[in-house]
């Protein structure tokens, strides 16, 4: 079981727990969870104009959306925006992280990964 835990795989608790229907990641641990995820990943700044989330739900997963353009400027028009909002999907079941993406006009980057003037 210890081989099959570190190759990746879920325990068969967990198997077993999806079979009967129990989800286990409530709303408020995925709103959490993403924002976690959005400051130790793009940092603090990035979280506050990410802020505040939008959670909504499909059968199994939540669908956490972030606001960086609303946030930004709403005078500059959404085409001249080199910002995007994130998108975040994680499971109901076990908390998987199922998506992690930027929708909307991309920021350009050079190769250190900092923004284009």
């Amino acid at each position: 079981m210890a081989e099959e835990l570190k190759r990746g795989g879920a325990h068969a608790s967990m198997y077993l727990s999806r079979l009967a229907g129990q989800r286990y990641v409530t709303r408020d641990t995925a709103l959490a969870f993403a924002g976690m995820i959005i400051r130790d990943n793009f940092g603090d700044e990035e979280l506050k104009l990410q802020s505040p989330l939008d959670i909504t739900w499909d059968n199994d997963n939540w669908i956490i959306k972030g606001c960086k353009r609303k946030n930004i400027n709403a005078s500059i028009p959404s085409s001249k925006l080199l910002e995007s909002d994130v998108s975040i999907v994680i499971s109901k079941f076990d908390g998987q992280i199922l998506q992690i993406t930027f929708e909307g006009v991309p920021t350009p980057v050079d190769q250190h990964g900092r923004p284009l003037e």
